[in-house]
C-alpha cells in the first residue's frame, strides 16, 4: 500500500457565515466528545456525540478580523466551511467539513506585557449534530496571491511595527 499524503499545517481554510478567517487562525482542531447523556435511547444507547471546533487565533479588533466577528456574533448558529488542506475546491482527497456552528463566548483581549509578545485568544465553536464531509461541489472564497502576499507582508511588518511602537512607548 502507498503512503497516504498527510495534513500540513501551512495552511488552512475555514468560513464562518461565509469569510475565510484563515489569515488570523493560529490552529484549529475539529473534535467531539460524549453529548447530550439525558438523550440516551434503546436506538442509541451510547448516546450522542457533540462535535465542536477548538481555535486559536490572533487578537485584533479591526473591521472584520476573527476576533472582532466573535465579538459581535457570539450566540449565533451560522454556516461553516472547513477545508484542513486548504484546499478551494473540495475533492475527493481533499475534502471539505460542513456545516452549523454556534459562535463561542465574547473573547479575551489582552495579554502579558513584552517587546515582541503577540496576543492571541482560544475559543470553542460547537457544531450543530455531525459535519458532512463533502467530496464535490463546496467551494471556499477564492484567494487571491495578493491576500496571501498581505498575510506575509503584515506578519512581518507587524512585528517591526510592535518593535518600534514598544521601543517609543519605553
Amino acid at each position: 500500500m502507498a503512503k497516504s499524503p498527510v495534513i500540513r499545517g501551512k495552511d488552512l481554510g475555514i468560513t464562518i457565515d461565509g469569510v475565510d478567517h484563515y489569515c488570523d487562525i493560529r490552529s484549529a482542531i475539529m473534535s467531539s466528545e460524549d453529548g447530550d447523556t439525558d438523550a440516551v435511547t434503546f436506538c442509541d444507547p451510547s448516546g450522542s456525540r457533540q462535535h465542536f471546533f477548538t481555535l486559536s487565533a490572533n487578537q485584533s479588533t479591526a473591521d472584520g478580523s476573527f476576533w472582532r466577528t466573535v465579538w459581535e456574533h457570539t450566540g449565533e448558529e451560522v454556516p461553516f466551511v472547513y477545508a484542513p488542506h486548504g484546499n478551494v475546491e473540495a475533492s475527493a482527497d481533499e475534502p471539505h467539513f460542513t456545516g452549523m456552528l454556534t459562535i463561542g463566548p465574547k473573547p479575551d483581549l489582552g495579554g502579558q506585557a513584552g517587546r515582541t509578545n503577540v496576543y492571541s485568544f482560544e475559543t470553542r465553536f460547537d457544531i450543530t449534530g455531525e459535519p458532512e464531509l463533502v467530496a464535490t461541489g463546496s467551494t471556499l472564497p477564492a484567494r487571491a496571491d495578493a491576500a496571501r502576499a498581505m498575510s506575509t507582508t503584515s506578519t512581518t511588518a507587524s512585528k517591526s511595527t510592535t518593535s518600534k511602537t514598544t521601543s517609543k512607548a519605553a
